[in-house]
C-alpha cells in the first residue's frame, strides 16, 4: 500500500512559560493525528488559539514538536534541502512575506537558484499564477502591486521549487472579498494540474467547504471533529462544530442552530483531565469534566470527540 503524502501521528506541542516562581505549560497541540494524500485538500478550522498555525509550523519544521511523528511519504521528516523543496508555505500576509527592497524578479530567482533550477523561469512562473504580461510585473517592487497580486507572487515563489505539499495559512484572509475566490480557484487549478496536496488553515467555514475535500475542527489543540467538508457543514455533530456554524451569518439574520455556547475561552495552560470544551458546552455531563473523550468514528468517514455521540 502506498503511504500518504503527509501523516501526523500523535503530534504534541507544549510551550513552557514562567509566572513568577512557577512554570506553566501551554498545551498548544494535543495528540493530533491525520493523513493527507497527494492532490487532496485538508482544512483546519477553529477559533484563534486552537492550534491551526502551530500545526503548520511544526510540519514546516519551523519549530520542533514536543512529541509525535511527522511523516512524508511514510518517512520521518528533517530540515534537509529536499524537504524544504517538497514542503512550501503560503503565509497570511502577502506584503509581510515579501521583502519590500527587492523586485519580484529577485523573489522568484532566489529559490530557483538555491535549488538548482533554471532562473530563466521567472516569466513562466508569473504567467502560471495569472500575472500577465509577465514582463510588466517582474521588475516591480511589492509596494507597486495590489494585495491579490502580491499573494499571486507568493504562490509563484512556492511553485518555483515544484513542491508536493503546500501549507496555506489563511492565504485569502487579508485580501478583498472580490478576489478571494480567484485565489482559491488558482490553487485548485494547480492542484489538478500538478497533484499538489494542501493543508488549508482558515477561520472561514464557507471557503473550507468550497476548497477542501476534508475538514478537521480544532479546539484547544484537539481535533474534535473530522469529516468530508460538505457533510460536516450540512450535519455538524460535535457541539463546538455546531456553535461555529451557528455563528455564520445567513440571509434572514437568524441563527443556523439553536445551540448556545457558554461564555469563556479555551483553557490551554495546564488543562484539566476532561473534555477541553466542557466548560463552554451547553450539553455537558459530569463525565465530560473528568474524562477526555476519544476521537471515535461515528459514521463512515466521520470522527468526533464527544461522550454524547
Amino acid at each position: 500500500m502506498t503511504a500518504p503524502l503527509l501523516q501526523l501521528r500523535k503530534l504534541n506541542k507544549v510551550f513552557s512559560m514562567r509566572e513568577g516562581f512557577q512554570t506553566r505549560r501551554v498545551h498548544a497541540v494535543n495528540n493530533v493525528s491525520f493523513v493527507l494524500a497527494s492532490g487532496q485538500v485538508v482544512a483546519l478550522v477553529g477559533e484563534s488559539g486552537s492550534g491551526k498555525s502551530t500545526i503548520a509550523r511544526l510540519i514546516a519544521r519551523l519549530m520542533p514538536p514536543t512529541s509525535g511523528e511527522i511523516l512524508l511519504d511514510g518517512k520521518s521528516t528533517d530540515s534537509s534541502m529536499e524537504f524544504r523543496r517538497r514542503v512550501q508555505m503560503i503565509f497570511q500576509d502577502p506584503f509581510g512575506s515579501l521583502n519590500p527592497i527587492h523586485t519580484i524578479r529577485h523573489h522568484l530567482e532566489r529559490p530557483l537558484k538555491r535549488h538548482g533550477k533554471d532562473s530563466r523561469r521567472v516569466y513562466e512562473l508569473l504567467e502560471t499564477v495569472g500575472l500577465s504580461p509577465a514582463k510588466q510585473f517582474a521588475d516591480k517592487y511589492p509596494s507597486e502591486l495590489s494585495g491579490g497580486q502580491r499573494q499571486r507572487v507568493a504562490i509563484a515563489r512556492t511553485l518555483a521549487v515544484e513542491p508536493d505539499l503546500i501549507l496555506a495559512d489563511e492565504p485569502t484572509s487579508m485580501l478583498d472579498v472580490s478576489i478571494r475566490v480567484d485565489i482559491l480557484n488558482l490553487l485548485l487549478r494547480l492542484k489538478d494540474e500538478r497533484g499538489i496536496g494542501y493543508l488549508y488553515i482558515t477561520h472561514d467555514l464557507a471557503s473550507a467547504r468550497y476548497f477542501a475535500d476534508r475538514t478537521l475542527v480544532l479546539y484547544a489543540g484537539h481535533i474534535v471533529e473530522s469529516a468530508p467538508s460538505a457533510d460536516l457543514m450540512q450535519t455538524p455533530q460535535h457541539p463546538y462544530t455546531r456553535v461555529l456554524l451557528a455563528a455564520v451569518p445567513n440571509a434572514t439574520g437568524s441563527r443556523n442552530d439553536d445551540i448556545e455556547v457558554k461564555p469563556g475561552g479555551a483553557k490551554l495552560v495546564d488543562p484539566g483531565p476532561g473534555c477541553p470544551f466542557a466548560a463552554r458546552c451547553p450539553l455537558v455531563e459530569e463525565r465530560c469534566n473528568t474524562q477526555l473523550p476519544e476521537l471515535k468514528e461515528i459514521s463512515s468517514g466521520r470522527q468526533a470527540r464527544c461522550h454524547l455521540l
